[in-house]
């Protein structure tokens, strides 16, 4: 929980995993059909150490 006692929101992505999710998602653009699920494999091919798997559904 965070401050306060709310939950927090989100799925807690460092700002390393953003800069690497976002240089994805420019790769992909335009968007076809199921862009997430590409994005996420992808992602996940060289995942690194710490860092959580993903799925279409948490991007």
């Amino acid at each position: 929980m965070s401050l306060g006692g709310k939950k927090k929101k989100g799925k807690n992505f460092l700002a390393t995993e953003i800069d690497r999710m976002l240089c994805l998602v420019e790769d992909q653009l335009p968007f076809v059909s199921e862009p997430w699920v590409g994005i996420a494999s992808a992602y996940n091919d060289q995942l690194r150490s710490g860092w959580s798997a993903r799925d279409g559904d948490s991007l």
